[in-house]
């Protein structure tokens, strides 16, 4: 049985309760397995888990956000899902939002998700940019303790960028 369909269709559920362990499912089932990631990409979970990652209360949502930025991360490594994220109506800003705040476990899953966007849709230059990624990658790089992957998603991000601009100056980010 295909149990991705409607744990990607639960992902719209009214109920938080409903939602919470879905896309945990989800995340689970797209760690390293391609063709988990494959299918979920087909079933267009893109847009719902984007969707999640805007839904911030409480406690139970920043576990949504974590659970819902670490399964796009998984996603977004081909170009068709990068197109989705961009072309869904939040886009990148609520990823953006997650590499602001405090919670460094909600800081690496949106990181890794940003950065496999810029190398799979050269187009999220321009969304990021307009999203003002900038200056919190930047301040990522300058987080004292960070661990190398995030600073590895950061820089990475930031080089890609600045090789899909002309004329843009890593400098001036």
């Amino acid at each position: 049985h295909d149990a991705l369909r409607p744990l990607v269709r639960l992902l719209s559920s009214a109920l938080r309760e409903i939602r919470l362990p879905a896309v945990g499912a989800l995340l689970h089932a797209t760690t390293l397995e391609s063709t988990n990631q494959a299918k979920c990409r087909q079933l267009a979970a893109v847009v719902p888990l984007t969707l999640l990652l805007e839904q911030a209360v409480d406690a139970a949502d920043a576990e949504m956000q974590l659970r819902a930025a670490g399964c796009l991360s998984n996603l977004v490594t081909d170009a068709i899902a990068a197109t989705q994220l961009l072309g869904s109506s939040a886009g990148l800003a609520p990823l953006v939002a997650c590499i602001g705040t405090a919670d460094m476990r909600l800081k690496r899953p949106a990181a890794a998700c940003i950065f496999n966007c810029s190398i799979s849709d050269p187009a999220s230059t321009a969304e990021l940019a307009s999203c003002g990624a900038w200056p919190p990658l930047v301040e990522l790089l300058a987080l004292d303790g960070a661990k190398a992957d995030l600073l590895t998603w950061a820089a990475g991000t930031l080089l890609n960028s600045a090789a899909t601009v002309d004329g843009l100056d890593v400098a001036e980010l």
